[in-house]
Formats: structure tokens, C-alpha cells, sequence
């Protein structure tokens, strides 16, 4: 598979591209972020741009991918316009930009407390004509150990993983990146992609 991910500066979209990379069936990743994601591997192609609305149809490197990993995002607390542009703009213009949608699967890094605004999103994604489109609502993450992306915030969270988890409120990153792998695939069996789904998925990939 040939994969296209945001969000690899970030906590998630490091996590992810960290888990699949070696993976066999993962043939190329190219990661579209604001800076170079600091991961050097012969698999993975870089597009930096200063600005993700400034992505073009046009773009030949975009072409020839099977699936998008949007793992760019915020949760809340931040201005709103901001937050909508990042959980809502840019991932609706670059699934508008994607040449071949009808062949490609798109993965859209949702929240477990999604909101009206990555709820918007939600729907339009499952109507842009996609393949297959899917949300993922993960709760507390915990990281590979290879993370260099782990933002105080978000360990703050992590104190918590040992209860979420036995509470069926917490993932593993490992397990998430290879149950997009796993979705890419083979897909699933519904859009909404939850906390426990996230484990069946995985598993199922480990299996095979």
C-alpha cells in the first residue's frame, strides 16, 4: 500500500508513522506536514508546506496512493476559528484535492468527545465519494516508546492509561496504527470507529 499521513509532527501522526513504516505491505508513506517529521526512512516522501489550504489538485504527488491517515488535528480549548480550520478545513480541502477518490480510502483522526465541528466533518468525509471514509473516536493513548512528540498535556493523560485502559477507555498507539493498516486493507464494519474497535481491528491484523 501506498499511504499519504498529516499530523507526523504531532503526537498521533508520530505514533502511527512510527507503527507502519516497517510494515511489509506498506510499500510508501508520504507525510504532508508545516516542518519535516525528524524520521528518516527509504520509504518515506516529504511535502512541507508552510500552509495545508495551500495544497493543490494539480499536485502529481499526490497521484497513485491508497489511503490518506489524517492524524493532524486539536482537541478543544483553542480558538475556534483555529480549531476549525484545522479539524475541519484542512481535512476536507485535501480529501477535495485527492485525485482518484473513488479508489482510495480515507481515514479522518476524529476524538472519543467529538464535537459539532469533527462531527461536520465526519458526515462530509463519508460523502465526498470516497471508497471507504472512516472516523477514528480514540480516548487515552499510550505512546510507542520510540515517541519524541509527547506534549506535557497529553502525559498529564497518560497517568490515567492504566485505569482507561482496564475501564476500555485507552489504546495503545501500536494498536491504532495497526488497525488503520488493517482498515486500509480489509475496512470495517462501520464509520464510527470506537475505542473497542480499535483493539478488534488490530488484533485481527496481528492474527493474519
Amino acid at each position: 500500500m501506498k499511504i499519504i499521513i498529516t499530523g507526523s509532527t504531532g503526537y498521533v501522526g508520530e505514533g502511527v508513522l512510527r507503527t507502519i513504516i516497517d510494515r511489509p505491505e506498506v510499500e510508501k508513506v508520504l507525510s504532508i506536514s508545516r516542518r519535516p517529521c525528524g524520521v528518516g526512512h527509504p520509504k518515506l516522501e516529504e511535502l512541507v508546506l508552510a500552509d495545508l489550504m495551500d495544497i493543490k489538485a494539480d499536485d502529481a504527488r499526490l497521484a497513485g496512493y491508497d489511503g490518506v491517515l489524517f492524524c493532524a488535528g486539536m482537541t478543544g480549548g483553542f480558538p475556534k476559528e483555529k480549531f476549525r480550520v484545522i479539524c475541519q478545513d484542512i481535512p476536507l480541502h485535501l480529501a477535495q484535492m485527492l485525485p482518484n477518490r473513488e479508489a482510495m480510502k480515507y481515514i479522518f483522526v476524529s476524538g472519543s468527545g467529538a464535537g459539532k465541528v469533527k462531527q461536520e466533518t465526519e458526515r462530509r468525509l463519508f460523502s465526498m465519494g470516497f471508497k471507504e471514509a472512516y472516523s477514528y473516536r480514540m480516548g487515552i493513548m499510550k505512546p510507542l516508546p520510540s515517541q519524541k512528540n509527547n506534549p506535557k498535556t497529553i502525559k498529564m493523560s497518560q497517568r490515567w492509561y492504566s485505569v482507561s485502559r482496564a475501564l476500555n477507555f485507552g489504546n495503545t498507539m501500536e494498536n491504532i496504527g495497526l488497525s488503520m493498516l488493517e482498515c486500509l486493507k480489509e475496512g470495517y464494519k462501520k464509520p464510527l470507529i470506537g475505542i473497542k474497535d480499535i483493539d478488534i481491528l488490530a488484533e485481527k491484523y496481528k492474527n493474519e
